[in-house]
């Protein structure tokens, strides 16, 4: 279990959704109880809204939950209550709701998988970079959003100098490497940053060369979580410009699992660690 609030309030939902299910009720059941719809008892067990505590109580037992069980889910219940950092009043403008649920998750896993077939994955993009796809991607936004979001993407690669950062195995196309994104001084600098971060924290960088062709998740870009105490990944992060999909280990564990072994097979047609940090070189020489 991580320690972010968002990562709480996940685990805390998926043990509700076993102990209601052990329990032998439905959703109704839970809706009649709390005096709520079907939505908000579905978004409770995802993890995408709190709880209150006496709604809690009310569940727990319910649910007929072992006292010692009990206690400990309602101490989980008051950490997944707290705010992170990333749900301050100042980036709510900033960060749209879905995303933020995923900076939560990613802020306290403890491996993260990545397949990014055009941009380098967030957590490893210099500011030049970043900016440059800003500007792109937004081109209409004022100058301080501009900073705002930055500031953002700052907070989050905080961890990768911290005491426990994270282990980070990022798949790019090919074409991420290539792509000169920003201009060749701008691209020069955030490639040479992706061969100096992997001697510093355990991040391992794997190109897609354009030989191998199609792949196990062409189309598609995404990222897998494991959390802090979990054996498995344990979320499956699949994104868009206004939305965004999430694939838990307690609700969706069979599409964790395709997801989790594609990966596995996608990572048999990149070029090793050593042959994909000599591309990147040869790349960095030829801007």
């Amino acid at each position: 279990m991580g320690e972010s609030p968002t990562s709480l309030k996940r685990y805390l939902g998926g043990q509700l959704r076993q102990l209601r299910v052990a329990a032998g009720l439905r959703p109704t059941d839970v809706m009649d109880e709390l005096a709520c719809s079907r939505s908000k008892v579905t978004k409770i067990e995802r993890g995408q809204v709190g709880i209150r505590e006496k709604e809690l109580e009310a569940l727990l037992a319910l649910y007929k939950a072992e006292p010692s069980l009990a206690a400990a889910l309602i101490n989980v219940g008051r950490e997944a209550r707290k705010r992170g950092w990333w749900a301050s009043e100042q980036l709510t403008s900033s960060v749209p709701e879905f995303f933020r649920t995923f900076i939560g998750l990613e802020s306290s896993a403890e491996e993260i998988w990545t397949y990014q077939s055009e941009l380098v994955p967030g957590l490893l993009q210099t500011e030049a970079y970043s900016r440059a796809v800003i500007n792109a991607v937004s081109p209409d936004l004022d100058g301080l959003e501009v900073e705002r979001r930055l500031k953002v993407r700052k907070q989050r690669q905080a961890r990768l100098i911290g005491l426990d950062p994270p282990r980070i195995v990022a798949v790019l196309n090919e074409g991420v490497i290539r792509e000169v994104v920003g201009g060749p001084e701008v691209m020069r600098e955030q490639l040479q940053f992706l061969l100096d971060i992997q001697q510093e924290i355990p991040v391992e960088v794997l190109v897609k060369p354009f030989t191998a062709g199609a792949h196990p998740v062409i189309g598609f870009n995404f990222v897998i979580l494991r959390d802090h105490d979990q054996d498995e990944p344990s979320t499956v992060y699949v994104d868009g410009l206004t939305k965004a999909d999430y694939l838990d280990a307690a609700t969706d564990p069979q599409d964790l699992v395709i997801y989790c072994d594609a990966f596995e097979r996608l990572r048999t047609v990149t070029l090793p660690t050593d042959e994909s940090r000599t591309l990147i070189a040869s790349v960095i020489g030829a801007l």
